[in-house]
C-alpha cells in the first residue's frame, strides 16, 4: 500500500490533473502524507479518495490542505464514515477555500450536526458549485439548516439529498426554493415526503426560477402529489426534467400530469417508471402527447401498461413530432413494438435535420 501511496505522490509532482484512489483503506499516515502533499501542489484539480475509511482524521488532514490549496475543483470522499468532528473542519476549510467546486460525501455519517456546520460553510462560500450529501442520516433539523443558507448562498448549482430523513423538511426547502436563484439540480429521492410534502415543492415550483432538474423517485406520493406536481407544471416555464419513479402513481395522477404536459412549454424529460398508472393513464398521455411539442424522453416501463395501452400510444406518435425516446413495457406485440420504434427514429430524423438547419443559418 505504502507504495500506492508513493506513487500517487509522484504523480502530483509530475503534474497529474487528476487521481482515483478507491477502496484502497488508505491509513492515517497516508492520509497525512497525501494532504501535505495537497498543501504545496498547483496541478492536481481532481482527486477521488471513495471508500476508504479514513474517518474523521483523515477528514481533518484534508480540510487542513483545503485552507492553502486554491487549485482542487473536485473532491470525493464518499463511504470514508466522515461523523461530525470530520466535516466541521470541512465545513470550517469551506469558509477559507475559493477553489473548490464539488465536494462528495455521500454515505457518511454526517447527520443534523453535520448539516449544520455544512450550512454555515454556505453562508460564506461562493465557489463551491456541486455538494453531494446523499445517505448521510440527515434529518428536519439538518435539512432547515441547509434550506436557510440556501436563502442566502448564490453559488450552489447541485444538491443531493437522496435517502435521508427529512420527510418533515419539505417546507423548509419550498421557502428556499421561492428565494433561491442558482440551484439547478435538487435530488430528493427517496425521502417519503408524500403527498403533504410534495405540495410544499409543489407550491415553490410555481415562483422558482433556476431548478431545470428534480428527482424526486420513491417519495410516496401517489395520485394527489402527483396532481400538485401537475398544478405547477401548468405555471413553471424553467424545469426540463421531472423523475417520478416509484411513487404509486395512479391512473388520476396520470391523468392531472397529462393535463399538464398540454400546456407546459419547459419539460423535456418525465420519468413514470414502477407506478400503477396502467391503460387508462397511458391513454390520457397519448392525448397529451398529441399536442405537446417539447416533451422528447417519456419513461413508461413496469406501469402496468398492456398492449391496449401501447396502441393509444402509438397512435400519438402519429401526429407528435417531438418525441425521441420512449420506453414502455414488452407487450409481446412484435408489430407495435416495431411501429412505436420507427415513429421514433422519424422523430429522431426530424429532429437531427431542425439542429442541421440551425447550424447553416
Amino acid at each position: 500500500m505504502a507504495s500506492l501511496v508513493e506513487d500517487l505522490l509522484i504523480s502530483m509532482e509530475e503534474g497529474m490533473k487528476g487521481i482515483e484512489l478507491y477502496c484502497k483503506y488508505i491509513s492515517k499516515s497516508e492520509m497525512k502524507s497525501i494532504a501535505d502533499a495537497l498543501k504545496v501542489n498547483s496541478s492536481l484539480t481532481n482527486l477521488s479518495l471513495e471508500s476508504n475509511l479514513i474517518g474523521n482524521e483523515g477528514a481533518m488532514f484534508l480540510a487542513d490542505a483545503l485552507t492553502k490549496n486554491m487549485s482542487l475543483t473536485s473532491l470525493g470522499l464518499s463511504s470514508n464514515r466522515i461523523g461530525n468532528e470530520g466535516v466541521k473542519s470541512l465545513a470550517d476549510a469551506l469558509k477559507e477555500n475559493t477553489g473548490l467546486s464539488r465536494l462528495g460525501l455521500s454515505f457518511n455519517e454526517i447527520g443534523d450536526e453535520g448539516a449544520m456546520f455544512l450550512a454555515d460553510a454556505l453562508r460564506e462560500n461562493s465557489s463551491l458549485t456541486n455538494l453531494n450529501l446523499e445517505n448521510n442520516l440527515i434529518g428536519n433539523v439538518g435539512v432547515k439548516c441547509l434550506a436557510d443558507a440556501l436563502e442566502r448562498n448564490t453559488g450552489l448549482t447541485c444538491l443531493y439529498l437522496k435517502l435521508n430523513r427529512i420527510a418533515g423538511g419539505a417546507m423548509f426547502l419550498a421557502n428556499a426554493l421561492k428565494v433561491n436563484e442558482s440551484l439547478d439540480y435538487l435530488g430528493l429521492e427517496g425521502n417519503r415526503f408524500g403527498p403533504k410534502g410534495t405540495k410544499f415543492l409543489a407550491d415553490a415550483l410555481k415562483v422558482n426560477t433556476s431548478l431545470t432538474r428534480l428527482a424526486f423517485s420513491s417519495n410516496d406520493i401517489g395520485d394527489k402529489g402527483a396532481r400538485c406536481l401537475a398544478d405547477s407544471l401548468k405555471e413553471n416555464t424553467i424545469l426540463a426534467v421531472l423523475d417520478l419513479q416509484g411513487n404509486g402513481i395512479g391512473h388520476e395522477g396520470a391523468k392531472s400530469l397529462a393535463d399538464a404536459l398540454k400546456v407546459n412549454t419547459s419539460l423535456t424529460i418525465l420519468n413514470l417508471w414502477s407506478n400503477i398508472i396502467g391503460d387508462e393513464g397511458a391513454m390520457f398521455l397519448a392525448d397529451a402527447l398529441k399536442v405537446n411539442t417539447v416533451l422528447t424522453s417519456l419513461h413508461l416501463k413496469t406501469s402496468g401498461i398492456s398492449e391496449e395501452g401501447a396502441m393509444c400510444l402509438l397512435d400519438a406518435l402519429k401526429v407528435n413530432t417531438s418525441l425521441t425516446r420512449l420506453d414502455i413495457p414488452f407487450n409481446g406485440n412484435d408489430r407495435i413494438d416495431k411501429e412505436i420504434e420507427d415513429r421514433l427514429e422519424t422523430n429522431r430524423k426530424l429532429k437531427k435535420k431542425k439542429i442541421s438547419r440551425c447550424f447553416k443559418k
